[in-house]
């Protein structure tokens, strides 16, 4: 898309159109990917196949500087929420290396938790709101802040869609069927 972009760039301003550059890079986290690459991530550092699948597919095999955040901290490998494929060592991650500084960040664009339910989002914002506190050295009001700024925000979005805040015993089934596959 860029290359093409540029392409008609370079077109509507009558200048000649060069090659790309870019075509034979290596984009972050493609060298040495592989198709098998979600199965050897779980088998070698003792993923759930969901979480080695997601990881994959956001990182290549970057996910490998994912995990290894695990090794100063195990409990990095546990999932931000028990029914979702994303693990905590991808908030310290986006936090360190990717330059994510609020709870919105993390889970809508890091993680992809805010596009799939925003009710798993409201109860995920505890848990990325605590570890990136950590990483940030943010007050325990300051983290209280945002995870409070970060809820409404998302309550206000389920209100303005006429949806409950609460979850309907049906919409759970639904929701933990879908985290499943």
């Amino acid at each position: 898309m860029a290359e093409d972009t540029i392409s008609r760039v370079q077109q509507s301003l009558g200048v000649s159109p060069t090659e790309s550059l870019t075509r034979n890079h290596v984009l972050y986290g493609g060298e040495g990917f592989t198709d098998d690459y979600a199965e050897k991530l779980a088998n070698h550092h003792g993923l759930s196949e969901a979480t080695a699948r997601h990881l994959t597919s956001k990182f290549g095999t970057a996910a490998e500087g994912v995990v290894a955040l695990a090794r100063e901290n195990t409990s990095l490998l546990k999932p931000i929420l028990s029914e979702f494929p994303a693990i905590q060592a991808e908030v310290v991650y986006s936090v360190r290396f990717e330059l994510a500084a609020t709870i919105e960040d993390v889970l809508a664009r890091r993680v992809g938790m805010q596009l799939h339910s925003w009710r798993d989002a409201i109860d995920a914002a505890p848990v990325v709101g605590a570890l990136m506190a950590a990483e940030l050295h943010w007050s325990s009001s300051d983290a209280g802040e945002a995870i409070h700024r970060y809820v409404e925000k998302i309550n206000h979005l389920l209100d303005s869609a006429g949806l409950s805040r609460k979850r309907s015993s049906a919409s759970m089934s639904s929701e933990s069927a879908t985290a499943q596959h």
